[in-house]
């Protein structure tokens, strides 16, 4: 059995005095006062939220470039063209707190295709290169 000693601790937050057991670095009104108002968001949250949203809007309207599928243009993949031009994916792009203009110039590689044609064209260049 582990016997933890209280101890006096300051609170990060408000500089209050308070006695804990345990290593934590809130009192406990400041943590009762942030879970109801949560933290704000990180910048590279916001960031990542940014670049999901400009990809998002990216694709609003549009189709399949190869079907013409439309009904719910938020499912549409991103195909690159030419796998040796490939900087990276564009969910990687975005995840990895790239620039928009980054973004931007990979989806230009890319053609916007529904995820039953990526299939495909993927199953196709498999064959291809097997032969």
């Amino acid at each position: 059995m582990v016997l933890r000693l209280m101890m006096w601790l300051d609170c990060s937050y408000c500089g209050k005095d308070f006695q804990d057991n345990k290593r934590r670095i809130y009192c406990d009104d400041c943590i009762a006062r942030h879970k109801k108002e949560p933290l704000p968001k990180s910048s590279t949250t916001m960031r990542m939220i940014r670049n999901r949203q400009f990809v998002t809007n990216y694709k609003k309207d549009k189709e399949c470039d190869n079907c013409g599928y439309n009904k719910y243009p938020e499912i549409l993949d991103f195909h690159h063209k030419n796998k040796s031009e490939k900087v990276g994916t564009i969910n990687r792009l975005m995840k990895g707190l790239k620039s928009i203009y980054m973004i931007q110039k990979e989806i230009e590689k890319c053609l916007l295709i529904c995820p039953n044609c990526h299939r495909e064209l993927h199953l196709l260049e498999q064959k291809n290169e097997q032969r």
